[in-house]
């Protein structure tokens, strides 16, 4: 069996090659839901082929498997610079989900919406801009409510929001909203318990 050549000594068609490799692995990975797998794979692929934005966003889909949509979500932002050219709706929608999973409405919106001018009859843009659309209306509700102190409101608007957004963990931001909302009902058990 012959030895594997160091990525370093590779020419450039052996780059791609062994690139197109990785990616591969790391598809078999991700559709077995091995998530951290798969973020390897694409990360080597995307060390050898650091200019082709499909590797990052599929590491950006496995991240986001992992619900690491911080990371997604930088690796989404990195694929669409090198779109700039020639934006692409998959990787506009893509990183709307990662904004609204992180509570990063507005942008997420302004993403949705640039993704609708590329491809207005794209229904799952359609299905995602709607979907933004009503998580911003609670958090605007969520922030008028802020302002009158109506603390049932606020909570209820969290919760809304969260359940619109998919969010399976709650934006730090607003949980800091919930929690206040907590304390200011005098709800100290369940605040204690959000904030551990």
């Amino acid at each position: 069996m012959q030895e594997e050549k160091p990525d370093a000594d590779l020419t450039d068609s052996e780059r791609l090659a062994r690139a197109q490799e990785k990616k591969d692995l790391g598809n078999l990975a991700y559709k077995r839901a091995d998530y951290p797998t798969a973020t390897r794979y694409y990360t080597h692929a995307h060390s050898l082929d650091p200019t082709n934005p499909s590797l990052l966003l599929n590491r950006a889909a496995a991240r986001m498997g992992s619900k690491l949509f911080s990371s997604a979500l930088e690796d989404c932002l990195a694929a669409h610079a090198l779109q700039l050219n020639d934006p692409q709706v998959k990787t506009l929608v893509r990183t709307a989900k990662c904004q609204l999973a992180l509570g990063l409405v507005y942008p997420a919106l302004q993403s949705l919406t640039e993704a609708f001018r590329l491809d207005p009859a794209n229904r799952a843009t359609a299905t995602e801009k709607a979907r933004a659309e009503r998580v911003a209306s609670h958090v605007d509700n969520i922030l008028r409510a802020r302002e009158k102190k109506d603390w049932s409101m606020v909570i209820l608007g969290v919760d809304a929001a969260a359940r619109d957004a998919e969010a399976n963990v709650t934006p730090k931001e607003w949980r800091t909203w919930k929690l206040e909302a907590l304390i200011g009902k005098k709800r100290f058990d369940d605040a204690a318990n959000l904030a551990a």
